[in-house]
């Protein structure tokens, strides 16, 4: 028996398709239903008829990507995490680990193991800064266009299943102004009763007395709550930068400043017209995608490839002349000829 591991969109997509197949709605419906185009929702209709729900599932590539962290230095940062630096935030530990240890880590390999490690958090408690979240309604002085998408945490979120708790809404706002409730309406008081005055002598007692009675009576120990990475989850794809471009005529995206020029596939002999996914993982590795199948490539600087393009097109100059071609002129009784007018013809209505 085999087991998936299914996410939410692939799970709608099966029920639509199966309304479809059965004749419940047209594919035109499920488009919509879908919010993806008709062609691709045909693509998608045809894999699911062939495969069933295999079809629908995302493919992981025949090769991951090397992981450049050893073996030897994963162990020591665990072992590291778990004596020494248990208490830290994933910032705070990646700057220890440069400063106390020569450990150069970027902040997204850091998250990345630590997700392999413990598992994928439910939820992510942020504010609402725009790298986080795209604010789709405009202020009095500025406009938002709607359909601008998703920022890159939050597609990396959907795509990992964990929630986004936004700082703005009533849970949060109201967590918050409980707690500053609670230190206005308790510690000024205790200050006044022991008749502290100064700084120095409200931090010694927030630090000796306040905090630690606080944090006895009131505070709720809850664990925390982790689940396993799918198996085919590839964690370096899903924190990459993905764009998506447009293929030109000659066969070349455009993407931070260089050319790209997509090689021929076994099934693909042109990709002009149609849209290519690019993911920039870390240390600037460059991916494309055509349909969830990755794409080979040749990279060029702009200057390079125009002179590329400059010879070429000289080279058309070797080729032989066509023939000019003879300009075709009708006989007087060709049908272009006769007049496209009607004849009016007039009935006498007889005596």
């Amino acid at each position: 028996m085999k087991y998936y591991s299914v996410t939410e969109v692939e799970m709608k997509r099966y029920a639509v398709l199966q309304n479809v197949v059965s004749g419940l709605i047209t594919l035109k419906a499920a488009a919509e239903l879908l919010g993806l185009s008709y062609c691709q929702t045909l693509r998608l209709k045809k894999c699911f008829v062939a495969q069933r729900l295999e079809g629908l599932l995302r493919k992981a590539p025949s090769h991951p990507p090397h992981w450049r962290v050893t073996p030897k230095l994963k162990e020591q940062i665990l072992q590291l995490r778990k004596e020494l630096y248990y208490d830290f935030n994933l910032l705070h530990f990646r700057e220890k680990l440069s400063e106390n240890h020569c450990i150069a880590l970027s902040y997204e390999t850091l998250r990345k193991n630590y997700l392999v490690q413990r598992g994928i958090f439910m939820a992510l408690y942020t504010d609402r800064a725009s790298h986080f979240t795209t604010t789709r309604h405009g202020g009095l002085h500025y406009d938002t266009l709607s359909e601008y998408g998703n920022t890159q945490i939050q597609r990396a979120l959907e795509e990992l299943g964990i929630a986004r708790v936004s700082a703005s809404n009533p849970q949060a706002k109201g967590r918050i102004e409980r707690a500053f409730r609670f230190f206005q309406g308790r510690l000024i008081k205790e200050l006044r009763l022991r008749g502290i005055k100064d700084y120095e002598a409200t931090n010694r007692f927030l630090e000796e007395e306040f905090l630690p009675w606080c944090n006895q009576r009131y505070t709720l120990s809850v664990e925390s709550v982790y689940r396993e990475i799918p198996k085919g989850v590839d964690l370096s794809l899903i924190f990459s930068i993905k764009q998506r471009r447009k293929v030109r005529k000659d066969n070349t995206i455009s993407y931070e400043g260089r050319i790209y020029q997509l090689l021929p596939a076994c099934s693909f002999r042109s990709y002009a017209g149609s849209w290519i996914e690019v993911r920039e993982i870390l240390k600037g590795n460059i991916q494309l995608f055509y349909q969830g199948e990755s794409t080979p490539y040749q990279v060029f600087d702009k200057q390079t490839h125009k002179q590329l393009k400059e010879e070429v097109l000289s080279m058309r100059s070797l080729l032989p002349e066509k023939k000019p071609k003879k300009k075709y002129i009708p006989p007087q009784d060709h049908p272009w000829r006769r007049s496209w007018k009607k004849k009016s013809v007039t009935f006498q209505a007889g005596e």
